[in-house]
């Protein structure tokens, strides 16, 4: 695994690099790590995809926390991240460089890329969008491949570091590639 090469700090958040190329990052509950780990693979998921939609797995270039990946309540609202801790075992985020030189295709949102090859109908690409913005997600950020990604090509797998999380100070991550052998 890599050892972060340099942090730049652009407007209000960073942008890791690691080998001079931009991280992009698979977020998800600590709860999925195991099974994740189990199988090799990050997967494409087919939740919410309708008939003629082809399945994505989803990044982020939001390098503090994709707000699209929190969990919901049966309200709808979205958990803390004091709940996601306590209800979830927190986060854990898994990132992949940019340019990819696996031949592993990674589509942005913006401009249309992603739905246009996920087959996203118009009303559906609005109705994301418009879900997404409430929550402090940023479409723009967003990205997608249509296949399963080896853990073993992730640059870095990191969890969010629980004894660490406060309000004032925010998130800070901390890398677990050393600790699971990856």
């Amino acid at each position: 695994m890599y050892a972060y090469t340099q942090f730049q700090f652009t407007h209000e958040f960073y942008s890791v690099k690691m080998n001079n190329q931009m991280i992009i990052w698979h977020y998800t509950t600590s709860e999925r790590l195991v099974p994740i780990l189990s199988t090799g693979e990050l997967k494409t998921t087919d939740m919410g995809v309708t008939p003629g939609e082809k399945p994505i797995l989803w990044f982020s270039s939001n390098q503090v926390y994709e707000r699209t990946a929190y969990r919901l309540k049966d309200n709808g609202e979205s958990f803390s991240i004091r709940e996601h801790i306590e209800n979830f075992g927190g986060f854990v985020r898994f990132g992949i460089g940019i340019p990819l030189n696996a031949g592993l295709e990674i589509f942005p949102w913006e401009g249309g890329k992603l739905a246009d090859e996920a087959r996203i109908p118009p009303d559906e690409r609005t109705r994301l969008e418009k879900t997404a913005k409430p929550q402090g997600a940023n479409p723009n950020e967003w990205y997608g491949t249509l296949k399963n990604v080896p853990v073993s090509s992730c640059a870095a797998i990191q969890i969010l570091n629980i004894n660490e999380y406060n309000k004032t100070i925010g998130i800070e991550w901390m890398d677990i590639c050393e600790t699971i052998k990856c």
